[in-house]
């Protein structure tokens, strides 16, 4: 998932926040029951691309599309809202 060394790369450790248990942690509901939010849109500047330590990865990786928890949309600045289509809700969602 991400374009780090295999040394360096800890995706095993991050699993999607929809398939962690939250019983050990005191909440019985399921995460979905307890979020509200139901799309996060990640902000990240076109100079980021392809870079090894980008964080809007592992944001990405712990909200999957089709899951029960929010989903994570990634936003590059500086391309167009009509060639991106998660440009255009973020920028809906706002308005």
């Amino acid at each position: 998932r991400c374009w780090l060394q295999q040394a360096h790369c800890i995706c095993t450790l991050c699993p999607p926040l929809n398939s962690v248990d939250f019983s050990a942690r005191g909440s019985t509901q399921p995460l979905a029951a307890r979020v509200s939010v139901r799309n996060i849109f990640v902000l990240m500047h076109h100079k980021e691309i392809c870079l090894a330590v980008d964080t809007a990865k592992m944001i990405l990786a712990a909200f999957p599309p089709g899951g029960a928890a929010p989903t994570a949309w990634l936003v590059v600045g500086g391309i167009g809202r009509k060639d991106q289509p998660a440009m255009d809700a973020m920028l809906k969602s706002v308005e």
